[in-house]
């Protein structure tokens, strides 16, 4: 019996040994991203494993709460959100004042048209009456919806679309509405139409919006894997990441 059991422990510690540097002796680095960017880092993040073998962990969170997350979770390696006008709040602060930072994305905001509804030209053709329904994503649920409303704001048409309106829970429930065709045109950030194909690009709005599109990746300075953290903001100023891939994601130069 006695046998058996040291035979089991051999081969217990022969099985451990043979993971080596994948499951057991593997590190981690955990980041927190906007949740309106999800299909952008679980992209990245599963490139990033293959070619590195380095697990990342995404924490997602509302763009109001990120840096304060980031701050209260030692755990974190990474912070990614939108670029402020001024990094004076980030120099004043003690935690993130030695972090480094990255600005390497953006994303664009578009107006779309069914290729097979109703055509339009720009956001104030949406007052005709060959518009039937408009949809995008709600305000109230998300950032994206947010930026969209202040949009149509500026255009003077959020108050003119009334019934029109269509609010979307979720860039899958928004391609719901586009694939069934009960919407003719939408508004939202280009990768939230990836892989769908019956639409034609109308409107671009990256210069109304500005630095809210402009994403930096902040290495915190209480991480404990920053040579893995740091190769993985490295990762997104690669032309070869594939989030570029993605409609509407761009590299800064």
């Amino acid at each position: 019996m006695k046998s058996a059991t040291k035979l089991l422990l051999i081969l217990m510690m022969m099985i451990l040994a043979g993971c080596g540097d994948s499951l057991f002796s593997q590190a981690h680095i955990r980041v927190i991203a906007p949740d309106y960017m999800k299909p952008v880092f679980d992209r990245a993040a599963a490139q990033f494993y293959r070619e590195n073998k380095i697990p990342v962990i995404l924490v997602y969170k509302s763009p109001d709460s990120l840096l304060e997350k980031a701050k209260a979770d030692f755990r974190s390696d990474i912070v990614f959100f939108p670029k402020p006008k001024k990094n004076d709040y980030l120099e004043s602060d003690s935690l993130l004042n030695f972090a480094t930072m990255s600005c390497p994305f953006k994303i664009s905001t578009v107006f779309i048209n069914r290729i097979e509804g109703p055509q339009v030209s720009e956001l104030r053709d949406l007052k005709k009456n060959s518009i039937r329904r408009f949809v995008m994503i709600d305000p109230e649920l998300s950032y994206e919806g947010d930026l969209c409303r202040r949009i149509l704001e500026k255009h003077k048409v959020w108050d003119k679309i009334g019934d029109k309106l269509i609010l979307a829970r979720s860039s899958e429930h928004l391609l719901t509405y586009l694939e069934t065709g009960e919407a003719d045109a939408a508004l939202a950030f280009e990768h939230s139409f990836a892989g769908y194909r019956n639409i034609v690009i109308k409107q671009r709005f990256d210069d109304y919006l500005g630095y809210r599109l402009h994403y930096c990746g902040l290495l915190l300075s209480h991480s404990r894997q920053k040579k893995s953290a740091q190769a993985f903001l490295d990762f997104f100023d690669s032309r070869l990441c594939r989030v570029y891939e993605l409609p509407g994601v761009m590299r800064l130069e």
